[in-house]
Parts: C-alpha cells; structure tokens; sequence
C-alpha cells in the first residue's frame, strides 16, 4: 500500500500577507526547502514489499519430543532463471537442533551446545515455486557424499571442523549415566549447509557453517569436490581441495554463510561472524568478516575485508561485537553484491540490507600485518594503518521498516531476480525453539517465508548483470509408448525446459516419426507399428557462446504395469444368497486399454467385464475365494492382482510386531501393529496390563503402560461375519540382560580383536566398557565392537540400556601378552595425561633398534615418529610430544621384542 499526505503552508504563508515583504520571502524560502526535502524524501522511498509468501505444507521429517517436525529451515535462496521469478533453489540446514548449552544435570551438559532431533537427517536442496500466496516444494534432493550415500547434518570429526570434547548429543538425559548411549558419531561427510546457487554447467555451490567448507555438487546432489580448510591433513579425503587453513578459527555455528555466484562464474562466500583469530577475545573484539573467492577454473583463492556496523546502543541492549551475523549474499555483477546484515540483544534488532564494492578493496592473506592479524586491525582506522581497505558498503533497505516481522530471526536468504527485485527468506528453525537452551523443543508458530520486495528509481540495482547459464532439465514426457504405437495410438509429447538455450536438435528413435516442433524445446512424436525400444534425445545449443549439452530418454513398448488395488468389501456375509450385487474397482493403470477379471467359484459378474468397475452377485454356496484383474494394451498384458474375499469371519492375525521388553512407566506411547488381515474390517485390542492406555488404530495401536512387571497384548479380527481367535504377545517392563561375550580372552597387545553379544530385546544401545589403555576402534553403542588392544589385562563389560534402565553387565576376562616372545619384558608409560612429554622405561627387552611413533586416535594418521637404541642398562626414555594439540593418541613402542600401544591424553 502507498501512504500519501498533505502539507500545509506554515505560518503566514497560511493565513495570506504581503508576498512583497522581507519576511515572506523568507518563508517562501523555508518552504521552498521543505517542499524539496519532502520531495527527495519521495524519490528515495521507493522500496515495497510485493508479497509475502508462506509454506503451509511440506514432507514430514517425524516427531522428537512430542513434535511433529516437517522440512524447513530455510538457509539460502537462489533464482532459477527463466521462471518468472517464481522459482528458487533453497535449501536445509543440518536438520532440527535445539539449543541446549544448558542441557541435562550439570555434570553431563552437552559438549556441543545442540542437540540432533534427527541424527541421520540428509540435509536436502530443495526447488521451490511461489504460488498464490504460498510457498510450494516442487523437487527435493538430498546431499551425498562422494559413493552415492546420503550426508547427514553430524559434526566433523576431531580436528576437522570439531574439538575432542564436543560430542554429538541426539537427547537430553535425566541421568549422566545414559549420556554415552544419547551420542551419534561424527561424520567426515557431515554439512550444515546455509547458502546454494547453481554453475552453468549445472552444479551446486554450497556453503556450510560446520567445516567451514564449500562443496560442489551435481545435479543429484552428490559432492564433487570440497573446498576446505583442513585439505592440508592427513586424513583429508580424495576430493578436498586446500584454501586457507585460516577458516578453521571459524566461531562455533559460524562459518560460511552466505554465497554467490558472479555473471563470470566466480564463487564469493562470506563468513557469519568474525573468525577466532588468533584467538577468541580477538575475534570477539573485531568488525571483520572474511570474504572467499573461488576461480572454479583453476581452484585459485582470494580474501577480502568486510567490516559489520560495530558497536551500537548501551546497557543490556547494546550490540556488541559479537552479535552482528551475515545472513546472506548475492551477486549483482562480477563486482557488487548485496549483502544481508543482522544482530539481536536485548530489545536491539537490527536487520539491513547492504550493497558492497569489490573492485577497490585490498585481497589479504592470512599473514600478520604489523604483526597482526587481520581481525586484530579491528576496523576501518586499523586496516587503514596497514594500507588495506575493506569492500565499501551502502546501505539499500532496513528490512524491519519495510514489512519484515521482528518475530522472525534470521532473514538468511537473498535472490536477486533482476535490477527492481530482490527475493529474501527467513530460516524458520523447522518451527521450534528453546528459550531455555536446555534441549527441550517447544513449537513457535513461525514458518518459512519468502519476501519479494521492488526496488524503484533510485533504489534500482544500478550496473545489475543476469548471468547468462545454460542450464537444461531432464526430457518430460511418456517412458511407455504403447498408448502412441500403431494406427489406433495417439500423439506424444516430449519437452525439456531451459535457460539461455538457442535451439533444439531431436534425435528419434527407429520407427519414431517426429509429428511436429522441430528446433523447438517441446516435440509431438508417433511410433510405428514394429517400435520396440529406443532413446530419444536432443542437443540443446548454448545462448552464451558455451558448448552444446545432451539430454536422453530411453523409451519402451511394455506390457501394462499390474494392478495395484482392488475396491470393494472384503467380507460378503450380508449379501451371500442375495440378488443384491456388490461393486468392486480396480486403480487405474498407465496405458491400460481393458481390464479382465476373475472371479472364484459361486460368485458372478452381471456388469463391466472389460471395464475399471464390475458388479458381483454372490451365490448361497460360496465361501471365500480370489477376485483377481489385470490390465490390458496394445503392448500386452499385466500379471494379476488377487483380492481375497470371504463369507466368514477374518483370519487370525499373523506376528504381533513391537516391542516386548524395557517397557517403562515413562508416558511414552509403545506401538503394536500386525500385517493387514484380508477381509478384516476391524481390530480389537486389549492387553492383561490393568489401567494400560490403548490408543487402537486399526492393525496397529499404542499402548500407554503404568508401572507393571509382566502381561500379554492381544489382538483380534473383525468383520460382519465374526471375530477371529487372538495372537497374543507376551510384554515384560524389565529389560534382558546382555548374552554372553563372544571374543578371544588371549590376546597381544597391539592387536586388534572383536568382541561381540547377541541383540537385546528392548535395548536402545550398548555400553561397553574395556581394560586400561584398550580402545574401541568401532561399534560402540552396538553389539559388536572392534578393540584396539593396549597393554594391560583386564575385563571387558557390556550392558543393555534401554530408555529407562542399565541391565547388569556381562564379563569377559582378558589376558594381555605385552611383548612378543620374551615374557618378561615390562613397558610403563607416564604421566598420563601429559602436558607433552612423556617418560618410557622399558625392562627386561632385547637391545636393538625400537621405533617410537604416535597416530590420532579418530583418524589414524601418524603425527609424531622417532627412532632409538634399547640398551638393558638405561631403561629410561623420553619422548617429547610438545608440539602435538591437545586431545587423545595412541602411542606405540614396536622393535623386535617389543609391540606396545598406550592410549594416551595430551593436555597442555
């Protein structure tokens, strides 16, 4: 809506005097201003909010605490060209996590400040349209890693993006006891993606807070490289590719948020909030955000400064430092862009809109200047001692006065459509929050929104250029040719949709005559009597001078699919020796022409053989029996789909499925469910638990248990024609305990041994515990672990947890043989933990040459190795591992008589 005013004339101006008079020349003069400034102020105020649009529907994700969560999380924004500006690539985040730094009793807080609803949730790209008022997900595609498998949103492991300490927590727990068994592990391909756009060639760009790194992926979502802080190390993967080590100061859930990508094809991320660098009261205390440029043509890098607004306010309201975050960035040509800039303390929120200047900015490195680093220059005067200038920044709108809800946080998408409009979502945090930050999600009513706004006059992107991409989907149109083959077919039609395409050459299949559209991006195609198979393809030819690119369909003649249901009852008692006929339906199938049916003994079609619906009467002699239909076409015919119908009462239900051990008194819905019994139209649940809560949903029902010690859960079927005899399951509230452990009990250190249990019933995971300087290499929390042996005999325990109970322990003893054939040889290692070095006395070994080295505990790789002489007279040995960071080893001492491994802790 468009406000209009009036201005009245002030003083004598409004009440009529002499226009002669000194006096009111100079009111004429004080209006003369007044009307220019007002006029100006006109010209400039000309940013208005077009629409906002919601998403009212979306997949489901599932229910954590209570909650059903559903895809959102809105991180980024990107315009798909050639959609009227109605299409966007945006994409989600790691998934629902919930703020929960003040989570569980206080000695077992979560190490990592957020708490996984769904662990094994892939962060998703998401195509989505602006409809009506709504916004509507038309193609989701899930995040992969290099083999194919999907990515989850898990914190890197240690070193690569995560501390030792910082764990991934799925749950709050009552009792620290249970904190191991609510832990998922790290994942080497975890992202925490925030900002997407799309090459020419087709691929995703995609930013990420958690590395932080910057992945690139194809049209299916699989990761082709990575560019990444960490591709320096030894465990980084094929894929990586190095920019500055500098990112990993990266401020926890702070790094690259925004991405852009120019008309030249440059990638431009900038980081959330200033790095750590060198240290956390630096980067604390610092204006600077870094921003990366990538040349994809040759992986070269570049940084630039860009400089958040400071210091704003006082008291509990001030914005410090620390508060300012960038939501997001987009190219407006190969040198200008526009930025998102926000912060939020106290009753101080601020979100706006910059423009930024790169082309007289100063690249910077991660070198000191002056002996500083760059976030230590603190702000423009610093920088400016230092003869390095930051990207020069206007400001282009104040989100929150013009239409933008304070009630929503994190405006952290931005698409630019053309030179008057600009697109901005918000990222909805999947509609939950934790005030508390105590790992308890409570709804909030915010959903993901897309703001379009127009910029005019003056607040035009002044010198915007559109990237020219081709960029082309895959070909739309029928697999299955059996409907358009021969004189009684019709017509198909075959289209791919582009952008920046200038022509089309088809390619057709044998016995496939093109009907019309040649050159075009949309054909109709008829296929010859004799057509088999083929692939139909084009060559789209590029607007921007680029290589042409391919799309292909193979194409078939194939017999209908079968038929996937039949309609109609299940159970006939009512009407058996009637005249009264029954209807039954089949769901239509593809390129289906006929549908032949069957139907058993003592029941008879009056009406519709050959069509999609018949009618049956059922004769005084029949019992029960199969109504099967198939599909028919030109290209053949469908196997059956049997329907099973009975006279008598329902068969009894088969396996009752679900849980029969660990069953807490807890509140939590326990659900049972058996396989859909035929001709049932009913199930009866019941279960021998007094005052048990039983929700019944058909073949399945939760059950809500008070405390109790043992009892049955039954069900029964029903029709109109009876009940059916129960399947009953026997529940227990106690969980088992662990069978025994299988495994070897003699062993050498150094070794790597297996150790295994059968499942539990009702047990969530596993605890296992293992003797003094052992590892578990893998497979903690399941049934089987994988151990690295240490030097020291002991036991091996393991225990069942189940949500509201630890089983008692299984044991298996172990025998450690240290060194290898002489028995009486010792190796003792102290301190442990050490701030760096470490003392070695090794007695009663050979003389000869022994090899010292030490490898990371996550990853494996060697980090430290030195070579020295065993004499039997000085026993004493020191090793300095000074250099190494903090966290957890294991260092080995291996000669000819000796094979020793020690986990150890480095804690400066």
């Amino acid at each position: 809506m468009i406000k209009t005013s009036t201005t009245q004339m002030p003083g004598p101006l409004a009440r009529g005097f002499n226009l002669r008079s000194r006096a009111a020349c100079a009111w004429l003069r004080v209006f003369a201003l007044l009307v220019f400034a007002f006029a100006t102020t006109q010209v400039r105020a000309q940013i208005t909010l077009l629409q906002d649009y919601q998403n009212n529907f979306s997949a489901p994700i599932g229910t954590f605490q209570g909650i059903n969560f559903r895809e959102a999380g809105f991180s980024g924004l990107s315009a798909i060209p050639g959609t009227n500006g109605k299409e966007f690539w945006t994409l989600s985040d790691r998934g629902v996590n919930v703020d929960a730094a003040n989570a569980n009793p206080a000695a077992c807080r979560p190490t990592y400040d957020k708490i996984y609803g769904f662990p094994a949730y892939a962060p998703k790209i998401h195509r989505i349209r602006l409809n009506g008022d709504s916004v509507q997900i038309l193609q989701t595609i899930t995040m992969k890693r290099p083999d194919g498998i999907t990515a989850t949103g898990i914190i890197n492991p240690t070193g690569y993006g995560s501390t030792a300490a910082e764990l991934a927590s799925t749950d709050t727990v009552l009792n620290c006891a249970n904190f191991n068994a609510k832990i998922a592990p790290k994942d080497v391909w975890g992202i925490d993606s925030e900002g997407i756009v799309k090459d020419g060639d087709g691929n995703f760009w995609v930013c990420e807070e958690g590395g932080p790194t910057i992945w690139k992926l194809n049209q299916a979502g699989v990761v082709l490289k990575r560019f990444t802080p960490y591709a320096n190390l030894p465990g980084a993967q094929s894929i990586d590719v190095q920019i500055d080590t500098v990112f990993k100061y990266r401020k926890n859930n702070r790094g690259f948020e925004g991405i852009s990508i120019t008309p030249s094809g440059k990638i431009y991320a900038i980081i959330q909030s200033p790095i750590l660098y060198p240290t956390k009261s630096v980067g604390e205390g610092t204006r600077v955000h870094r921003i990366l440029e990538i040349n994809p043509a040759d992986n070269s890098t570049r940084m630039f400064v860009y400089l958040n607004d400071g210091i704003i306010g006082t008291g509990g309201n001030q914005i410090r430092l620390r508060d300012w975050k960038i939501g997001d960035m987009a190219a407006i040509n190969d040198h200008s862009f526009l930025v998102l800039e926000a912060a939020l303390r106290g009753t101080t929120d601020i979100k706006k809109l910059y423009r930024i200047e790169l082309k007289d900015a100063t690249p910077i490195t991660s070198a000191r200047y002056g002996g500083l680093t760059t976030e230590a220059l603190v702000d423009s005067s610093g920088l400016a001692a230092q003869g390095l200038r930051p990207v020069k920044k206007t400001l282009v709108m104040d989100l929150l006065a013009h239409g933008w809800p304070s009630v929503l946080d994190k405006a952290e998408g931005l698409a630019i459509l053309n030179d008057s409009t600009i697109a901005i979502a918000n990222d909805n945090d999947y509609g939950q929050s934790s005030p508390l930050e105590n790992g308890i999600a409570t709804a909030t009513a915010n959903k993901s929104h897309v703001f379009v706004y127009r910029l005019s006059g003056a607040d035009k992107l002044a010198g915007y250029q559109g990237s020219c991409l081709l960029i082309a989907g895959e070909i739309e149109g029928d697999t299955n040719a059996c409907a358009f083959t021969g004189h009684g077919g019709g017509v198909a039609t075959y289209t791919v949709n582009t952008t920046d395409a200038s022509g089309f050459v088809w390619t057709l299949p044998s016995k496939a005559v093109l009907v019309s559209g040649k050159g075009t991006n949309s054909i109709k195609v008829k296929f010859l009597g004799g057509f088999v198979a083929g692939t139909l393809s084009v060559s789209i030819q590029s607007a921007c001078g680029k290589e042409p690119v391919t799309r292909s369909l193979k194409i078939s003649n194939t017999p209908p699919s079968t038929p996937l249901a039949v309609y109609g009852p299940a159970s006939v008692c009512d009407v058996v020796g009637t005249s009264s006929p029954v209807t039954y339906a089949v769901a239509a199938v593809d390129a289906a022409v006929e549908y032949r049916w069957i139907t058993p003994a003592h029941a008879v079609i009056v009406d519709g053989q050959g069509t999609d619906s018949i009618k049956v009467i059922f004769t005084s002699r029949f019992r029960s029996g199969l109504i099967k239909v198939k599909a028919v076409s030109g290209c053949g015919t469908s196997n059956f789909f049997s329907y099973a119908v009975t006279s008598g009462p329902p068969a009894k239900p088969g396996s009752i499925a679900g849980p029969t051990h660990a069953l807490c008194a807890n509140g939590n819905a326990v659900v049972y469910a058996v396989d859909a019994v035929p001709s049932a139209t009913s199930y009866v649940w019941t279960t021998s638990v007094p005052n048990a809560v039983i929700t019944a949903n058909g073949a399945q029902a939760s059950i809500v248990f008070p405390a109790f010690v043992s009892g049955v859960v039954s069900v029964k079927t029903v029709n109109g024609c009876g009940t059916s005899a129960a399947r009953i399951l026997a529940i227990s509230a106690k969980p088992e305990s662990p069978s025994y452990i299988r495994g070897d009990r003699r062993v050498c250190s150094g070794s790597l041994q297996t150790y295994s249990i059968d499942s539990v019933a009702g047990a969530s995971s596993y605890s296992w515990s293992v003797p003094k300087g052992a590892v578990i290499k893998s497979g903690a929390g399941t049934t089987r672990i994988t151990v690295l042996i240490g030097s020291e005999s002991g036991t091996i325990k393991v225990s069942a947890v189940s949500l509201c109970d630890v089983t008692s322990s299984s044991k298996l003893d172990v025998d450690v043989n240290r060194c290898h054939n002489v028995p009486s040889c010792d190796v003792v290692l102290y301190p442990n933990p050490t701030r760096g070095l470490v003392h070695l006395r090794i007695t009663g070994a050979d003389s000869g040459n022994y090899k010292v080295y030490v490898t990371h505990i996550i990853t494996g790789a060697v980090v430290f190795s030195s070579e020295n002489t065993l004499n039997p007279s000085s026993p004493e040995h020191n090793v300095d591992l000074s250099r190494l960071d903090n966290g957890y080893y294991i260092l080995h001492v291996v000669s000819a008589s000796v094979n020793y491994h020690q986990r150890i802790e480095i804690r400066h």
